[in-house]
């Protein structure tokens, strides 16, 4: 029997979101609120990656579907995550690319700049009332470039430990409505340099050793520090419009992503914080 939108909701608990959509848990699973095109693009995005570990569809209607609820247990959540369980499902969809090459779009060096100017705009402009030097966008175009000579593959985009779950020892993915084929690098930067649940260089390191053993691509520690400064220039972009446009309080992550982007800087040599003028 199909249920009401107002029999679902009558006892259901408000979950926090960044996305305009609206999501609740329910005894019945999880109802995501949304207008009739955000409900379209989540049902195209599901089935166009079906294969893969997504929350199965309850049920669907025009404005809202009741999906199912993966539980507790989020990655940044968790006091030891199991980062190599992660790393196994991140190249399960990397090798489902050929699969999935034909429906997607492709994330390439327009994308990348665009990443950049978000940065600039809110980050540096608005947020430390700063102007990027001629030789900051030239450093950060070159890296661009670098990233997006990188071999494509499927790309999920947000694979940051609030989008992943653990749910009877497998690996759960959530907001996959982005994906893309792009830079192999890009969702393991995403993973390893998260300001929703840092950890450190050594750690750092030995998960990108663990992924190129058990990959059949290979990220060179350039390569994924490049990206990783790239992701953290989009990431602390967003925390900061979340905050001074959508009126949500990002400040402890962007302190946080801003403070990675430092002390990637001297990894890739690269003076994104210092390089401005006022």
């Amino acid at each position: 029997m199909r249920s009401s939108l107002k029999g679902l909701l009558s006892t259901a608990e408000p979950l926090p979101s960044a996305s305009t959509r609206r999501f609740y848990r329910t005894k019945e699973g999880i109802v995501l609120l949304g207008t009739r095109s955000q409900i379209s693009e989540y049902l195209r995005y599901h089935r166009l990656l079906s294969d893969l570990d997504l929350p199965q569809i309850i049920e669907s209607h025009d404005r809202y579907l009741l999906i199912e609820d993966l539980g507790p247990d989020r990655l940044d959540s968790l006091e030891h995550p199991p980062y190599e369980l992660v790393i196994d499902e991140l190249i399960r969809w990397q090798e489902a690319t050929e699969r999935k090459r034909a429906g997607l779009p492709t994330f390439n060096y327009t994308h990348l700049i665009w990443e950049q100017n978000y940065f600039f705009q809110y980050v540096l402009i608005r947020y430390l009332k700063k102007e990027p030097t001629p030789r900051l966008k030239s450093d950060l175009e070159k890296l661009a470039q670098a990233i997006d000579r990188l071999p494509k593959v499927l790309m999920h985009r947000d694979f940051q430990s609030r989008n992943i779950f653990i749910k009877d020892g497998r690996v759960r993915i959530i907001d996959f409505q982005n994906a893309m084929i792009g830079p192999v690098s890009y969702d393991l930067a995403s993973l390893l340099f998260d300001p929703y649940h840092p950890i450190g260089m050594e750690q750092i390191q030995e998960l990108l050793k663990y992924y190129n053993q058990n990959s059949p691509w290979s990220i060179s520690p350039p390569d994924l520090f490049k990206t990783g400064i790239q992701r953290l220039l989009q990431a602390t972009g967003a925390y900061v419009f979340l905050t001074l446009i959508r009126g949500l309080d990002y400040s402890e992550y962007l302190k946080i992503g801003l403070e990675m982007i430092r002390r990637l800087e001297k990894e890739i040599g690269i003076d994104i914080l210092c390089g401005t003028k006022s």
